[in-house]
C-alpha cells in the first residue's frame, strides 16, 4: 500500500498517527484484509486516492481479491473503470434502474446508459 515511508516502525502509535485521507483508507483496507472476511464492501474507496492508487485499486487490488475468492462490492462513480466490473448496478434516488452483468465488454457503455 506504499506506506513504508509513512509507517517506519512496528510500534502501535506509528499505525495510529494522523494520515491523509487516502493513506487512512489504505490503512483501513489493511485492517479489513487482516480480518480475512470473504466480502469487502468499499464505498468510494478510490475517491481520495491519487491517480496511481486509483489505477492500482481497480487494476491490481480488486482482481487480486477476486482471485482469492473474495466478493467485492465497489461503490463508485468512477466510470473510467466500469469495464473491469463483473456486474454494474445503477441506482437513481435509491431505486435500481439498471442491473447489467458484464458478458460483452464492448457493449458495456451502450447497455448502461441507454
Amino acid at each position: 500500500m506504499k506506506l513504508d515511508d509513512v509507517i517506519t516502525d512496528d510500534k502501535e502509535e506509528s499505525a495510529r498517527r494522523k494520515f491523509s485521507k487516502g493513506q487512512s483508507k489504505r490503512m483501513s483496507m489493511i485492517f479489513a484484509l487482516l480480518e480475512k472476511k470473504p466480502i469487502l464492501i468499499l464505498d468510494e474507496w478510490a475517491a481520495d486516492q491519487d491517480p496511481h492508487f486509483r489505477k492500482y485499486f481497480y487494476e491490481e487490488l480488486i482482481p487480486m481479491f477476486k482471485a482469492q475468492g473474495k466478493t467485492v462490492v465497489a461503490v463508485t462513480h468512477d466510470d473510467a473503470y466500469f469495464h473491469l466490473a463483473n456486474r454494474i448496478i445503477k441506482f437513481d434516488y435509491g431505486s435500481i434502474i439498471k442491473d447489467v452483468s458484464i458478458q460483452n465488454r464492448q457493449k458495456l457503455t451502450e447497455s448502461l446508459w441507454t
